[in-house]
């Protein structure tokens, strides 16, 4: 029988452990996977109006049964905490039809108990979420080529492949050069009115002759609502990389070898900077003729 749900957890060494694995370690009774605000009011004239409103912080439990296969339960709950021991954490919770949605957390809870009479080991785990449910979305824009014939040159609405986008439903190919470097974006993330924006991270690669001081804007139709620039030039090979999530908010030049530098001083401060992305439906202008890529984080507060 196909399960309907799986859990699994990740740590931050990137190893992950599957919570649904009857014969090594089995899962059940999840908790906390709805959603709690705390919402304040005022009257007026026999009416309440709303002053704030909050998220509570989530915290999720589920009961572990670990393997008899051997006799090895010591070993296989000695196991489990190692691999704990690498914080913070990552749950995976897959859904048939609906994808893997992830929530990154911390350990709250781990009861130790001694076998019991049905000759297992029965456990608590409690974790602390971070962050809402979260999918990555992504799209790419490579460099324009030149193609055969002046015809029209169509709209891409697929966000899998979001590549050489227009604002209008067709341009024609001599226009295309002012109209690259432009991304559909559609956030259908779920806030509950708790949140304005969605992260963001923005790519851009040196490619063989380097870029200068890039720059993107975001548009409500033609409203431009956010933008972001930097004075730094991206060498051949290079990548720049900006992201707006919340926990690992950053600036970085990436060099072939890997070497990581943190290039936070050349934003210009004249710009509403590290652009998040509301829900609905927006124009990501790229100021940059390389090859870019994003990544929305798709966020929502209970799946």
């Amino acid at each position: 029988m196909n399960q309907v749900r799986k859990f699994s957890i990740t740590n931050a060494k990137g190893e992950t452990v599957s919570l649904n694995n009857d014969e090594d370690l089995f899962a059940y009774s999840p908790e906390g996977l709805g959603v709690s605000f705390s919402n304040e009011y005022y009257g007026a004239n026999g009416n309440f109006l709303v002053s704030s409103v909050a998220l509570n912080q989530p915290v999720f439990s589920i009961r572990v049964l670990f393997s008899p296969e051997k006799n090895r339960y010591y070993q296989k709950y000695h196991e489990f905490i190692q691999f704990l021991n690498y914080q913070p954490l990552t749950l995976n919770y897959s859904i048939v039809e609906k994808g893997t949605f992830k929530r990154d957390c911390r350990l709250n809870t781990l009861t130790k108990t001694e076998i019991n009479e049905w000759n297992i080991i029965d456990e608590a785990i409690e974790l602390d979420f971070l962050t809402p449910w979260y999918q990555w979305i992504e799209g790419i824009h490579t460099e324009y080529s030149d193609q055969l014939g002046d015809g029209k040159i169509y709209i891409n609405n697929d966000m899998a492949n979001n590549e050489g986008f227009h604002i209008y439903d067709y341009v024609y190919e001599e226009q295309n050069e002012e109209s690259r470097g432009l991304f559909k974006v559609v956030n259908d993330s779920i806030y509950m009115g708790v949140s304005e924006g969605s992260p963001l991270e923005i790519t851009i690669y040196g490619g063989e002759t380097g870029v200068s001081n890039p720059s993107w804007e975001l548009y409500s139709g033609s409203e431009l609502i956010q933008n972001d620039r930097y004075f730094i030039d991206i060498p051949p090979g290079y990548e720049f990389v900006v992201s707006s999530v919340p926990q690992n908010q950053f600036v970085r030049l990436i060099a072939p070898n890997g070497t990581v530098s943190n290039v936070y001083q050349s934003q210009d401060m004249t710009k509403t900077n590290f652009v998040t992305i509301p829900i609905g439906t927006y124009t990501l202008k790229l100021d940059t003729g390389a090859v870019t890529k994003y990544r929305l984080r798709k966020e929502m507060v209970v799946v």
